[in-house]
């Protein structure tokens, strides 16, 4: 995962929140 920016920020929010379901 590469963190370029918000629009970054919100893809990993999201990956996040599919790995802790």
């Amino acid at each position: 995962i590469r963190l370029r920016g918000p629009v970054d920020t919100e893809q990993l929010k999201a990956v996040l929140a599919v790995v802790r379901a």
